[in-house]
């Protein structure tokens, strides 16, 4: 049971923020006191990210906070340039910023955009032509629209309208595991078929407005991204890779596994509120990794007939610096293991679900430069709401 990678994708929005511009902001958005602003600035600078990228200028957020209510929010004029001139007139945390509907109303405009630029990349490289594909799979948590992304991809691809969508919706930052899981399921049934997995997320559009410690951390971290893959039964790559990927070598994904972790259920959680999705991570999360996760990750590995020692690739999830040094500390790993994983983190921040495949991006141009003739194994690995760790076997 096995599914070849025949080609990924990434793609982020154009706009920018340095952790710089979100520190000043949020402090000036959400921050009451004095106090307030102090722990803000300590709780950006942990949080070890450089920049992300986000669909909509983020200066647009202080026009959701105005103090005027009747210019608040004109999200008819929200697009993707940056406002001639903005001056607004803020109470730090007196406005919850934009509604749920609206949020959403954000999300149905942008997202199908940022899918279909990395779908487009993944098919390219893959030298798959649209009309291959037999399954869709999209990966969100971040928005609901129907019809949506799954129906746009369809459309602007000019995929077959005989395309079979699944979309594995609401499961957080490991989602795009759960969505491996699925589409290795279709190759095995069937081993003509060819899957295009998406995983978008616009986490930027639930930024947080008021003073929340368990809350504001999302807004330290998150940042928005677009990953796909185009997975089939194939032993071997297209016959004539892309330039871009010369003798590119075959990854292929092997098994998938799952684990609740104990008594942690409220140690993380995403819910939908009235103000956008609300986001919890409490101080417990790293405490529970560190403590769990060694035990099951060696007896999973087993089954697989593998030790820690002899996975080459490590692309865990970057959750957040705290979580990445729980999954050091448990395993025993190094600084260059988890080297990719940090810098996604710093360069994108937390973009949810499809953040292990942008790790997974670099792992295989890292191996096609350094020439690698000898099989490798790489792991992805992921964390979500429960708190549930999900992993994904692949060898190349």
């Amino acid at each position: 049971m096995s599914a070849a990678i025949l080609g990924l994708g990434t793609a982020n929005p154009p706009h920018k923020m340095s952790q710089d511009e979100a520190t000043k902001m949020f402090t000036e958005i959400a921050c009451e006191e004095e106090r307030q602003a102090r722990l803000a600035s300590v709780l950006f600078r942990k949080a070890e990210v450089l920049s992300r990228s986000m669909v909509v200028p983020h200066k647009i957020a202080y026009n959701w906070c105005e103090d005027t209510a009747a210019e608040k929010r004109p999200l008819q004029s929200v697009d993707r340039t940056v406002p001639s001139e903005i001056t607004p007139v803020v109470k730090p945390g007196q406005s919850s910023g934009p509604t749920t509907g609206e949020r959403m109303e954000l999300y149905a405009r942008f997202a199908s955009d940022l899918a279909v630029a990395s779908s487009q990349q993944a098919l390219a490289r893959a030298q798959v032509a649209p009309e291959s594909i037999t399954h869709l799979v999209v990966v969100t948590c971040t928005g609901f629209a129907a019809p949506g992304v799954d129906l746009d991809l369809i459309e602007q691809l000019s995929l077959p309208r005989t395309t079979q969508r699944i979309q594995v919706g609401f499961m957080g930052c490991h989602g795009a595991v759960n969505g491996i899981r699925v589409a290795l399921a279709i190759v095995d049934a069937d081993p003509t078929a060819k899957v295009l997995l998406c995983a978008i997320e616009l986490c930027s559009l639930h930024y947080r407005y008021t003073w929340d410690l368990e809350g504001i951390i999302g807004n330290a971290l998150f940042g928005d991204g677009s990953a796909a893959m185009v997975l089939g039964g194939g032993s071997s790559t297209p016959a004539e890779p892309q330039p871009t990927e010369p003798s590119a070598p075959t990854w292929r994904v092997n098994a998938t596994g799952s684990a609740v972790i104990r008594d942690s259920r409220d140690t993380m959680s995403w819910k939908i509120g009235d103000h956008g999705f609300e986001m919890r991570l409490t101080s417990d999360v790293g405490d529970k990794i560190q403590e769990q996760l060694s035990d099951w990750m060696q007896t999973w590995l087993a089954s697989q007939n593998l030790t820690l020692e002899q996975v080459d690739y490590w692309g865990v999830h970057p959750g957040g610096p705290r979580i990445l040094s729980a999954v050091q500390n448990s395993l025993g790993l190094s600084d260059a293991d988890l080297a990719t994983s940090r810098s996604i983190l710093q360069r994108h921040g937390n973009m949810s679900s499809p953040t292990v495949l942008f790790i997974l991006n670099e792992f295989r141009q890292q191996h096609r430069l350094q020439q690698a003739s000898s099989p490798k194994r790489c792991v992805l690995l992921g964390f979500g709401p429960g708190l549930v760790a999900e992993i994904a076997l692949l060898t190349v």
